[in-house]
């Protein structure tokens, strides 16, 4: 999900599985829609949980080629502590490592913030207002196997409309 903002940069939600068409394909629309000689730029960057299919894309393509194409300002999430997570793959593998892996990517790119959120946040970013309404925080103290109720729920009023995003907390 990719917001443009009245200012000329970019909010992004995940991102999807590592393929490369997929990123080139989110850097073209935001190339596309950024204003004459303004250098693209994605004022935040939400990572609702840390399946593949919600983060692969940022962290192995998009974030790797483009970050010299494209300023990254913030990546914004709430990975759940390993003292709480009891989910495992289809594998049997404990979940939730992924989460390391992005903030290893952000830390490399130049000037992006990592921003931890947690229920009741309120973001200005740009003319956008987001209003966290369901981080992993509610899951405390009780363990979840599930990975999907990690999922970030915000809303997002941009333009007169309010968007709710719930990563895969609905499943």
């Amino acid at each position: 999900m990719v917001f443009r903002l009245g200012d000329g940069t970019f909010m992004v939600v995940d991102g999807g599985f590592n393929r490369e068409q997929d990123a080139y394909a989110v850097l073209k629309f935001i190339r596309e829609n950024t204003p004459k000689g303004m250098k693209p730029t994605i004022s935040a960057w939400f990572m609702t949980h840390a399946h593949p299919d919600h983060h692969n894309m940022f962290a192995k393509q998009f974030a790797v080629n483009y970050q010299h194409i494209v300023d990254i300002k913030a990546l914004i999430f709430n990975p759940p502590s390993n003292a709480i997570n009891n989910s495992k793959n289809d594998d049997g593998k404990k979940e939730g490592g992924e989460y390391q892996k992005i903030i290893n990517v952000a830390k490399a790119i130049d000037g992006c913030e990592i921003i931890r959120a947690h229920v009741g946040d309120r973001y200005y970013i740009g003319d956008a207002v987001v209003d966290m309404l369901y981080t992993v925080d509610h899951q405390y103290p009780t363990v979840f196997t599930y990975y999907n109720t990690c999922s970030m729920i915000f809303s997002v009023k941009l333009g007169g409309q309010r968007v709710m995003v719930t990563g895969d907390g609905a499943n």
